[in-house]
């Protein structure tokens, strides 16, 4: 049965130096950072990749309609006052 106090296994957790302790703890944080990363990027992926394929198709008529609404807002403003139309 393995002791939990045992770092390495010739010392105990109690006869390394504070540095070896803050050493190995920051590794950790930074695989479990990195691991976190990595599942956000996964989801973010998948979530996506269903949007896309789903709700796209449903929404595209609607953002057409707000992007040429866009550009015909963007030709009154540059037309000049008291220019006819």
């Amino acid at each position: 049965m393995p002791d939990d106090d045992n770092i390495t296994k010739e010392k105990t957790i109690y006869q390394v130096s504070p540095w070896e302790i803050f050493w190995r703890n920051f590794l950790a944080g930074m695989a479990r950072a990195l691991g976190g990363v990595i599942l956000y990027a996964l989801v973010l992926t998948i979530l996506s990749n269903i949007f896309l394929r789903f709700f796209w198709p449903q929404i595209e008529p609607l953002v057409d309609t707000l992007n040429t609404s866009t550009e015909i807002l963007k030709n009154f403003q540059s037309i000049a006052p008291g220019e006819r139309i």
